[in-house]
C-alpha cells in the first residue's frame, strides 16, 4: 500500500506443476477508484471437483488468461463498467459428478443435468477438452466467440451475454452427440437449452426443436462479425471443435 493505492505486483503460486500469476492494483481517482486485474494460470488443476482418493493428475488442467479494468466505489459499481477479456483452455480430465452437486446450487445442477445428461447416470464425466473465449464491454460479459466443451459422449456449444449491472442473463446452449461412438441422438434429451432471467433468479427453458431460443443471443448471427460467423460455421459438426475454436477466424 503506497499513496493510498493497493498493489499486488505480482503474486505467484506454484503447486503440482501448475503456476498462477496475479497482478492487482486499486488506485484512487478523482471520481471513483480504478481497478486493474490480470490473472494467468498454466496447467492449474482445481481440486474442488476431486473425489476422495482421486489422483490430482486426472483432474482437468486449465490455462487462463484474464485482463480486467473498471472503476467504482464498490464491487457492484466496478462490475457494472468492467472492460477486458477472458480466455480459458483445458485439455480435459475427469470430473466427479457428485462434487458438482456439492459446489453448485440446485439451478446449476439442473442445468448440468439438462446439457450433460450423463452426470445423472455415471459417477464421472470425462472432459476431453474445453475452450472459452469471452470479453467484458462496459459491464457486459459477452461469450464471444463462445464456449466449447467436448466430453467422451457429446459436444457442447454456448454463446450469450450476462449484463453485470442489471444481472440479466441470455445464454443459449446446444449439444450434439459425438459421431462414431454408438450414441443415439435421442440420448441427448434437450439439444437446445436457454438460460434467461437474472443471476439471482435464473430461468431454464428446454426445447428439443430450438425454436424457443432461436431469437436469443445464443444462435442469432446478426450481431456477429463475419469472422465469428465463419468460425461457428466450421466449429459445429467438426471432429474436434476445441481445435477449431483455437484456430484464427479468418
Amino acid at each position: 500500500v503506497q499513496d493510498g493505492a493497493l498493489r499486488i505486483e505480482p503474486f505467484e503460486f506454484v503447486e503440482s506443476g501448475g503456476t498462477l500469476l496475479l497482478n492487482l492494483s486499486v488506485t484512487p481517482a478523482e471520481k471513483r477508484p480504478e481497478v486493474d486485474l490480470s490473472l494467468t494460470t498454466r496447467n492449474v488443476r482445481f481440486g474442488f471437483f476431486r473425489a476422495e482418493g482421486q489422483a490430482v493428475e486426472t483432474l482437468p488442467p486449465y490455462d487462463i488468461e484474464m485482463a480486467l479494468e473498471g472503476s467504482g466505489a464498490n464491487f457492484r459499481e466496478v462490475a457494472a463498467n468492467l472492460n477486458g477479456s477472458l480466455r480459458i483452455e483445458s485439455t480435459g480430465g475427469l470430473i466427479v459428478n457428485s462434487r458438482v452437486e456439492v459446489w453448485f446450487d440446485d439451478f446449476l445442477v439442473q442445468l448440468f443435468d439438462a446439457i450433460l445428461p450423463e452426470t445423472a447416470e455415471d459417477p464421472f464425466t470425462r472432459i476431453d477438452c474445453s475452450v472459452l473465449g469471452a470479453s467484458f464491454d462496459r459491464g457486459k460479459l459477452k461469450m464471444e466467440p463462445g464456449l466449447v466443451v467436448r466430453t467422451d459422449r457429446q459436444n457442447l456449444f454456448a454463446r450469450g451475454e450476462i449484463d453485470l449491472e442489471s444481472e440479466r442473463l441470455d445464454i443459449g446452449f446446444r449439444t450434439e452427440a459425438r459421431r462414431g461412438l454408438g450414441i443415439s441422438v435421442g440420448k441427448i434429451l434437450n439439444p437446445f437449452v436457454r438460460v434467461g432471467g437474472t443471476l439471482g433468479e435464473p430461468d431454464l427453458t428446454l426445447d428439443a426443436t430450438g425454436a424457443v431460443i432461436s431469437g436469443t443471443a445464443a444462435w442469432v448471427t446478426g450481431g456477429l462479425s463475419i469472422a465469428l460467423r465463419t468460425l461457428w460455421d466450421r466449429i459445429q459438426g467438426t471432429q474436434n471443435p476445441c481445435v477449431r475454436m483455437l484456430e484464427p477466424a479468418d
